[in-house]
């Protein structure tokens, strides 16, 4: 079959001051065995000299497309510059400091072609450090038989388990909720939020991404706590308040409320472990006027 006759994969790759990885991150989508793929990298403001070697790369390369930003946008505004230009039928998000094994889009297209109300694909991953050393898998702490498929949307409000970095998404998903909130400083949970109500989930139990664990990475910059983030997944919260209707989704909502007040107590945050406290009471409230 001709490549123009096969699913569109799309590989969206943001960076912002990832000059150490952005040469391997955006060598591991060239480095795909699906053969129609388009790459769009997405530099978010780098100062670090990141823009020198996605130049260079692009020499190589000419058939990737590129967008540099002068002033840093929120990651979630960065990749949705990526998604307008992009044409995929699938949307992969890579971020400049991670990297795709070479099967990933082809597992991607596979999978995902098999069922038309699969909005996202996910894997497992493997773990590397900043010097890109193994630190272990992601299934490691979350074994695959722990892991939910199919209508998850309580289980993502819940907990955590799901890697943001291997997810591949159906683009008619993406644009049905207009793709990523700009508004937010982190997409994963808000996207979870606003998709998998309608959305089936599927979870594929091999790494298909290497994963690099860093102190500047946004994946830690969440857990340290930072104003930003957590008013952001307080944010989230209320939207998903907002669009519930049964028991259950209050319930896993409140369990997720629990956890990210005790996250906010934790860090001497007390004015968003307030507004938690009374989003809680809300849900309550609303909870026994339920039938």
């Amino acid at each position: 079959m001709a490549n123009e006759k096969l699913p569109l994969v799309s590989i969206i790759c943001v960076c912002y001051q990832h000059k150490a990885y952005i040469t391997n991150a955006l060598r591991s989508v060239v480095q795909q065995t699906y053969p129609h793929c388009e790459l769009i990298i997405v530099d978010n403001g780098s100062t670090d000299g990141s823009v020198e070697e996605i130049k260079f790369f692009l020499t190589q390369h000419p058939d990737a497309q590129a967008i540099f930003f002068e002033q840093t946008k929120t990651y979630p505004a960065a990749f949705n510059e990526g998604l307008k230009r992009s044409k995929g039928d699938y949307i992969i998000d890579l971020a400049g400091d991670d990297m795709l094994l070479s099967q990933r889009a082809e597992w991607a297209v596979e999978k995902m072609q098999e069922e038309e109300g699969l909005g996202v694909q996910f894997t497992d991953a493997i773990l590397i450090s900043q010097e890109g050393h193994y630190l272990g898998l992601h299934s490691d702490a979350y074994p695959h038989e722990s892991i939910p498929q199919g209508m998850i949307y309580e289980y993502l409000l819940s907990r955590y388990f799901l890697l943001a970095p291997t997810m591949c998404f159906r683009r008619k998903m993406l644009e049905e909720v207009g793709g990523y909130d700009a508004s937010l400083h982190f997409e994963d949970f808000d996207t979870w939020v606003r998709t998998a109500q309608r959305w089936k989930y599927q979870y594929i139990p091999i790494p298909t991404v290497r994963r690099r664990i860093h102190d500047k990475s946004l994946s830690q910059a969440q857990k340290k706590g930072k104003n930003a983030h957590l008013m952001d997944v307080y944010k989230v919260c209320c939207k998903a308040f907002l669009q519930h209707t049964y028991k259950k989704e209050e319930r896993a909502l409140l369990q997720r409320i629990r956890y990210e007040m005790g996250h906010a107590l934790r860090q001497g945050r007390w004015a968003i472990a307030g507004r938690y406290l009374i989003l809680s009471l809300q849900i309550l409230l609303r909870y026994h006027k339920m039938s």
